[in-house]
C-alpha cells in the first residue's frame, strides 16, 4: 500500500514561510538553519491553515 502524501509547513527556514509536498525540499530549507521550525500535515489545506493559527512564528 502506498504511503499517504504529506505536506510540510515551514515557518522558519532559508526560504521563509512556505508549504512543501516534498521532504527533500524541506530538508534543504531547514537543515542546519538556526531556529528552523516545520511540521507535517496530511493535507495541504491543513498545512496552509497552520500559518494563521501560529502567526508564522513557530509551531
Amino acid at each position: 500500500m502506498p504511503k499517504a502524501p504529506k505536506f510540510y509547513a515551514v515557518s522558519k527556514g532559508r526560504e521563509g514561510p512556505k508549504v512543501y509536498d516534498n521532504w527533500d525540499e524541506v530538508k534543504e530549507n531547514v537543515s542546519r538553519y538556526p531556529g528552523a521550525t516545520h511540521k507535517s500535515f496530511p493535507t495541504a489545506a491543513q498545512a496552509e491553515t497552520c500559518f494563521s493559527f501560529y502567526a508564522i512564528s513557530s509551531f
